[in-house]
């Protein structure tokens, strides 16, 4: 979750605003402050000269005009954005810190925030007065370690913490022992060694360190596990070798049946037994067993080089602090000599494979073992040297810093090199102002193509510690870029400010690994927040001049991150009360807009005053190009992720398009042959409909002349007027001359829709090609048969005439089904 969704979960739609009253009761009933909520200063709107003359005085400012500056109000140090108004003092935002840092079986560090780490290590049965204030130990814990630049160990913290407890709650009543026993079992939770890391100025700089002290357990074990079976192998074929040459004699009981000067004539005549050694390799063995039982396991696992004054701890037993005018040339010597000493041992080992293995070739390994240097190590034996790690300052990567960072970074020497950098200004330039142009010293690494790049945040230390475990498999050099958020004069928390330098995109999450895959695998862009976007965009809320609560959507820029360096503020001015236009927009939408519209476009944001007034300042031309500078590097960073890219985006319209021309082709192909499939199915009906006609003529003339053999001639009824009388007074269905066909489905054309079984499955059936056809007409009605034709999507039921004449409601039956026919 990043910073301002912590401060405000809640999220609308982009764009969104709502407004409405907040009086009193339904300020209570909404739960919300309205004293403590920003506000809007009320003032009545200026009058059009006045107006007129504001906005061109607040234009000539950002375009840079010296008077106009002169003219116009400077906010003071208390104004923050206004994204940020909820969370100025961090007594009320828990957040991420202190870190318990702790060693784990993998010989990987892990971190747990420390109010996670309590509610975790309570365990079933604790009792519930321990429960109830895990927030008071956190407290104490925070205020005891607020500001240091330490680690302080874990298990005494707590206990320390524990005892301050007790002696709040009960000094010396019951519940003391109750609290103790719970206590204890916080304690027994944390494992040996563990240790509280405050949010500090060197926060990075200690993670850094722990994390490779706890891989170098790793490495000790591991190099010191293959040199003791390199020796046990070695002394196993020294020792087989000695045995082939010592002369045995019998002993024992059986020594009086036998005479040895007998048996050694008996095995000299029948058996040489193995063959000796070669006297070279047995030679090299014993010089190899030699070499590999003088070789030492590196004491201090890690090397820290860094300039005067600025490491906070001095060497210990598992780290060699050393300083150097110049740390990355000084970072790669050492590491040198480092490399030389494990040099020897490495090579020794190989030995040691191939002759264990009866593999080394003297005619060859010879001579590859002469030139055997640090560019042929492997993989694996980089990745059990031990750590060289160069500290150096941002202010001095102009000229020769820049020089060796470079030449660093360009080697093939696995070097870490940590940068603790500041946003607000540009890397190696004294001038304390926004650059328009920014060297960005991420996009310096990846230029060096075999550098492994991690630039990160003090603030988020999940991605950070993730940044630096990545770099521990010792095949390149690793450049660090960290932002804690300390400075001098800044009105917020450093972890804020450092949160902030995220959400402006000053200092985004960048991973780089040069063994990716090619293209955007090579970069891991997750952390980012809203990384899809130009800014990450969170709801804000304020109190309007008319008491009405005003919810909206902002845009967090690269301005509004400035505004929390009050060295910055000469790059802004307050918008006079009542000031209001519609040329006065956002910093978002004026880089949004075109070069014609941003002529008579003024950028602003919004902020927040010490007394909780909600401002608009205007923001200097030099600044907003500053922030377009940002946006551009934030959008190349994008497109080397795969997000929003360019080329990808093309390749995604062109085959919408071919999806989409090739479905209209096939769609036009099969109208074209659904199409010839009804004429033809017209032609047939038409032929068979034309010889039924002849057919029936023929045989009603047969019929009526008295020609076809077995059919009577019977005389026509008589009708009389009692046969009228019997007839019903319902008035007869008027049959069409023309004959119509019985009820029938053009079953090629069925869709299989299902339509006509909702109506009646028992007349209208599937045949085998899973297409309806009519089954008994006497199981349906003609309605039934006439609804059917008339929901059917592909028009192929064609009612016919009425099976029964007898049904009701026939004559307007029979005219819905004659467009059916």
């Amino acid at each position: 979750m990043s910073l301002l969704e912590s401060n405000n979960e809640e999220s609308r739609a982009p764009g969104t605003k709502v407004t409405r009253d907040m009086d009193a009761e339904s300020a209570a009933a909404d739960g919300t402050s309205v004293q403590e909520s920003p506000r809007m200063p009320v003032a009545d709107a200026l009058g059009p000269a006045e107006l007129r003359d504001a906005v061109s005085l607040l234009r000539r400012f950002h375009l840079g005009e010296p008077g106009a500056g002169e003219a116009t109000r400077v906010p003071d140090e208390t104004h923050i954005p206004l994204a940020l108004s909820n969370i100025r003092n961090l007594t009320r935002f828990r957040y991420e810190y202190p870190l318990l840092l702790s060693p784990s079986d993998e010989d990987i560090l892990t971190a747990k925030p420390l109010d996670r780490f309590l509610a975790d290590a309570l365990s079933e049965g604790t009792d519930r007065i321990v429960e109830d204030n895990l927030s008071w130990i956190e407290t104490h814990i925070r205020d005891v370690t607020y500001a240091k630049d330490e680690t302080v160990p874990a298990r005494e913290l707590i206990a320390e913490a524990g005892e301050a407890l007790q002696n709040q709650v009960d000094p010396h009543g019951p519940w003391r022992d109750i609290l103790k026993s719970g206590i204890d079992g916080l304690i027994d939770s944390v494992t040996p060694g563990s240790v509280i890391l405050p949010y500090g100025p060197n926060v990075v700089l200690h993670l850094l360190r722990y994390a490779l002290e706890q891989f170098a357990h790793w490495q000790r074990r591991e190099l010191t596990q293959r040199v003791a079976e390199a020796l046990k192998g070695l002394q196993r074929l020294v020792d087989t070798e000695a045995a082939k040459t010592a002369k045995g004699d019998v002993s024992g009981e059986g020594s009086r049946f036998l005479s040895n000067a007998s048996l050694a004539g008996v095995l000299n005549r029948y058996g040489q037994g193995p063959l000796p050694m070669e006297a070279d390799r047995l030679k090299r063995i014993k010089t190899t067993l030699g070499r590999l039982r003088r070789f030492q396991v590196e004491e201090r696992p890690l090397q820290l080089i860094a300039r005067a004054g600025r490491v906070p701890f001095d060497s210990d037993s598992s780290v060699t602090v050393l300083e150097s005018t110049d740390p990355c040339a000084k970072a790669q010597k050492v590491y040198d000599k480092i490399a030389s000493k494990y040099l020897k041992v490495f090579a020794n080992l190989r030995i040691a494979r191939l002759d264990m293995a009866d593999g080394y070739d003297a005619s060859f390994h010879d001579s590859w073992f002469e030139r055997f240097d640090a560019d042929e190590f492997s993989d694996e034996e980089r990745q059990l040297i031990p750590a060289v790690v160069g500290m150096e300052d941002v202010a001095q990567l102009a000229g020769k810093g820049m020089r060796s960072l470079s030449a660093a970074l360009g080697s093939s020497k696995p070097v870490q090199i940590l940068i603790n950098v500041n946003p607000h200004i540009n890397p190696g330039q004294d001038a304390d102002t926004p650059e328009r142009l920014r060297l960005e010293l991420a996009s310096l690494g990846m230029g060096h193509r075999l550098a492994l790049i991690n630039q990160a945040s003090a603030a988020r230390h999940e991605p950070l510690l993730s940044g630096i475990l990545d770099t521990l498999d010792g095949r390149h050099a690793c450049l660090h870029l960290a932002d804690s958020g300390f400075a001098d004069h800044q009105p917020l928390h450093p972890w804020i400010v450092a949160s902030a330098a995220l959400e402006s995109r000053a200092h985004p999450f960048v991973r780089f690994d040069p063994d990716g895959d090619d293209g955007a695998g090579r970069m891991t862009f997750a952390g980012n927040p809203h990384a899809d976007r130009d800014w990450a965009v969170h709801p804000v809320a304020y109190i309007d001049g008319n008491n009405g609560l005003v919810e909206t959507e902002h845009a967090f820029t690269f301005a509004d991150y400035c505004l929390l360096n009050p060295e910055f503020h000469r790059h802004f001015r307050l918008v006079p009360t009542g000031c209001q236009s519609s040329n006065l927009v956002t910093v978002e939408d004026y880089l949004n807009a075109s070069t014609d519209d941003q002529v008579r476009l003024i950028p602003t944001i919004l902020a927040v005053n010490g007394d909780g007034l909600v401002q608009t300042l205007v923001v200097s031309r030099r600044l907003v190009a500053a922030c377009l500078d940002r946006l551009n590097y934030w959008r190349s960073l994008q497109s080397r992720a795969g997000i929003r890219n360019a080329h990808v985006d093309l390749a995604v319209r062109q085959t919408r398009d071919e999806e989409h021309a090739l479905a209209a082709e096939q769609r036009l192909e099969a109208e074209g042959e659904r199409e010839q499939l009804v004429r033809s199915h017209e032609e047939e009906l038409e032929r068979v409909r034309s010889e039924s006609v002849s057919a029936i003529s023929s045989r009603l003339t047969s019929v009526l002349m008295g020609l076809e053999e077995g059919v009577p001639i019977t005389a026509a009824p008589v009708t009389t007027e009692e046969t009228i009388a019997d007839e019903s007074d319902e008035a007869p269905v008027e049959v069409a001359e023309e004959a119509v066909s019985e009820p029938w489905v053009d079953s090629i054309f069925c869709t299989t829709c299902d339509d006509c079984m909702r109506i009646n499955k028992q007349l209208f059936v599937y045949n085998d090609d899973r297409q309806a056809i009519m089954a008994d007409l006497s199981l349906g009605t003609f309605a039934e048969i006439v609804e059917a034709a008339e929901i059917c999507p592909a028009s192929c039921i064609h009612p016919g005439s009425p099976p029964d004449p007898s049904e009701p409601g026939l004559e307007e039956l029979i005219e819905r089904a004659k467009q059916y026919q």
